[in-house]
């Protein structure tokens, strides 16, 4: 077997940090000290060593954050120990040196290098060296009810200096089949997104482990020498296996179980247990071999010529601003009643043209006509739309993927909001004849991720539905200070301590924030409003967000808050600001202050949310306006009749000047007649 140089540690770049990091006080991670052997998007790769036994070697497998890990699997994995695996002996975030935190995971380190591609392997080798530790780990996995994803060639390593097996890689950083080369995926998912694949099942490892012990076969990747386009056409016509090796390659000790073991129907695929007994001598059934039927005819769609449904509907995927074009022309149609070896297709086509969400946007109408065809003619394919691929099981990741890149973003919120998912699994089931409750479950949820995703509402959207189908996905608010916050009572320690920071005056929240507490301690809506925009809440809303933190704080066992009591306290001094009755406002005001230090959010609570408090406070207001009310027409009843006396006064005043002076002229002229009659 061949192997890449034995992994040594490279000097880190000089931009790289530095210092050492402790995960769980027992594992020290030395960033200086590169890994690349483990390397990949999104994660990186680092020497480590247990501080109890320091000549053991150990590598971790640190996330940057860029992916969602698997941690559900951590948890299976974690422990197990098998000849035909590395060991997952410990995961969990640590402190790095560029100041945030990342998720580790320890693995014991390989004691060679990687496995690589060159000169084909005899079956011996294969069998022994590959297939039987490899179905002994496997069957380990799948019993803790996990599965691997990551099964491929250069994701195997030499796990002891001498050993003559090889172990399957890690598997728990990235998304299911998140780094397998499409032809290390069974035909149903290989079209999809790297990152919108799904778990899968056990019987994906198995295709993959056949696919692989074929790649050893050959000395080189199955399908090289065709392009994705090309191979993904032979696949969907010819078959998985048929489409990349002729029989007459295969050793006839071989054949059973190549062929088993990467039929493209999951119902005939092997089994770990029919591997296992396979590998000890047993006959288990073999997978049905037959032949796919191919139109003679076939149709150019892209410059590539396809002779079945499904491969048309792949191309139709692959093509989206062609796609229309070709749908709404007869020459597709004619093909497809004249020469389709699916001789439903045309029918499935037709009734599929015909149905059109009531919600559909104008610009997205040729797109969802598109992703509704490809359904019809690739029923087993995953859901595409608008140049993303995604397996109905494999939204949660897809989305985490998605989440910085718009139009992809974008794509992902019309998959859900147009309900293709839920479309695509109908179709499974009713074919399959699955569960009829597993089924009304997922679409249960299905209906809940689109009325959020289309929400206006500022806490649910994208985000909500990011958190809520995604459980183990840390926070990825910038106000969790870059921590690795994955729970509550993560999150509340997180924002306590930026709270504490001071960079932070009072809780802003961003809908990551929001929709994170939304989905993990379903806190009311108007809750949530008053701590995204706290200066349009009203004092219940605000009430709301107080009574929230201090629940919090109970149910993860009431430690000290000092940063968030600080945060409420300010919360509710805008309460107790808008008490009427000075001295109750003084009191409420002076608790307060004096419970912010002791950090408990519930002090505050019970001290802005008494009893009656504020019905009390509004009756006596409303009774002192009442009175104020009367005294002021009171007063003004007063200053209306002092004006109307004064008003009297000055007429009187005017009537009498009048008069006496109409008298003293009468007076005058009398006196004066009296005079001359005198004379």
């Amino acid at each position: 077997m061949a192997f890449d140089a034995p992994p040594s540690p490279e000097r880190p770049p000089e931009r790289g940090p530095s210092g050492q990091v402790v995960l769980s006080g027992q594992y020290q991670i030395h960033p200086g000290e590169p890994f690349p052997a483990l390397n990949g998007k999104g994660v990186e790769a680092f020497r480590a060593i247990d501080l109890r036994f320091p000549a053991e070697n150990f590598v971790a497998l640190t996330c940057t954050g860029e992916l969602l890990p698997r941690l559900e699997t951590m948890s299976s994995l974690r422990g197990l120990s098998k000849a035909g695996t590395l060991a997952l002996v410990a995961f969990g975030p640590v402190d790095w040196p560029d100041g945030r935190q990342r998720l580790a995971v320890i693995y014991t380190a390989p004691a060679a290098g990687r496995f690589a591609l060159s000169t084909p392997l005899t079956p011996f080798q294969i069998v022994e060296g590959f297939l039987r530790p490899a179905a002994a780990a496997l069957h380990d996995i799948h019993g803790r009810g996990a599965v691997h994803r990551s099964i491929r060639p250069d994701n195997l390593f030499q796990r002891e200096g001498g050993a003559t097996s090889l172990a399957l890689g890690p598997c728990v950083a990235t998304p299911p089949g998140y780094e397998q080369p499409p032809i290390y995926e069974p035909l149903e998912c290989a079209a999809a997104d790297p990152a919108g694949r799904g778990t899968g099942t056990p019987k994906h490892d198995i295709y993959a482990l056949g696919m692989t012990a074929v790649a050893m076969l050959l000395g080189r990747h199955p399908g090289s020498e065709y392009d994705r386009d090309a191979l993904m056409i032979r696949r969907l016509e010819h078959g998985s296996l048929r489409a990349v090796v002729e029989r007459s390659q295969v050793p006839p000790e071989l054949v059973d179980a190549l062929v088993s073991m990467t039929t493209d129907d999951e119902t005939d695929r092997w089994s770990v247990n029919d591997l296992q007994k396979w590998l000890n001598g047993g006959r288990p059934d073999l997978a049905r071999q037959y032949e796919l039927p191919k139109a003679l005819s076939p149709y150019e769609i892209g410059g590539y010529q396809v002779r079945s449904a499904r491969s048309l509907g792949y191309m139709l995927a692959r093509r989206p601003t062609e796609a229309p074009t070709h749908l709404r022309g007869d020459a597709l149609s004619m093909w497809l009643r004249d020469y389709a070896p699916e001789r439903t297709a045309q029918a499935m086509l037709d009734h599929a043209m015909l149905e059109r969400p009531a919600d559909t946007e104008g610009g997205d109408y040729d797109a969802i006509q598109t992703a509704h065809a490809v359904l019809a003619l690739d029923p087993e394919g995953p859901v595409r739309y608008r140049g993303v691929a995604v397996d109905p099981h494999g939204l949660g990741p897809l989305m985490v993927d998605a989440l910085n890149d718009p139009d992809r973003r974008t794509a992902v919120t019309g998959i859900v909001r147009y309900g293709l998912l839920q479309r695509a699994l109908d179709r499974r089931l009713s074919e399959r004849r699955g569960s009829s409750r597993k089924a009304n479950r997922q679409a249960i949820n299905f209906e809940r991720l689109k009325r959020w995703i289309v929400s206006p509402l500022p806490w649910e959207g994208y985000e909500r539905c990011l958190y809520d189908i995604n459980l183990n996905l840390p926070c990825l608010s910038p106000m969790t200070g870059g921590r690795w916050v994955s729970g509550v009572s993560d999150l509340i320690t997180a924002l306590d301590q930026v709270a504490l920071g001071g960079a932070v005056k009072e809780p802003t929240f961003d809908p990551h924030l929001a929709a994170f507490i939304g989905a993990r301690f379903d806190t009311p809506g108007d809750a949530l409003l008053s701590l995204m925009k706290p200066n349009e809440a009203d004092d219940d809303a605000t009430l709301g967000a107080i009574r929230m933190f201090a629940e919090l704080q109970q149910t993860y066992g009431s430690p000290p808050l000092r940063g968030i009591a600080q945060w409420c306290g300010n919360l509710a001094a805008r309460i107790a600001g808008r008490i009427h009755h000075r001295p109750s406002r003084q009191k409420v005001m002076a608790t307060i202050e004096q419970a912010i230090p002791s950090g408990s959010v519930a002090t505050i609570l019970k001290a802005i949310d008494r009893p009656g408090l504020r019905q009390r406070d509004e009756q006596g207001f409303a009774l002192c306006k009442s009175e104020y009310t009367r005294i002021a027409q009171e007063i003004r009843a007063i200053e209306r009749n002092t004006e109307t006396r004064r008003a009297g006064a000055q007429h009187r005043g005017r009537d009498n000047a009048a008069l006496i002076a109409s008298t003293g002229s009468i007076i005058a002229a009398f006196l004066t007649l009296m005079l001359d009659s005198g004379r």
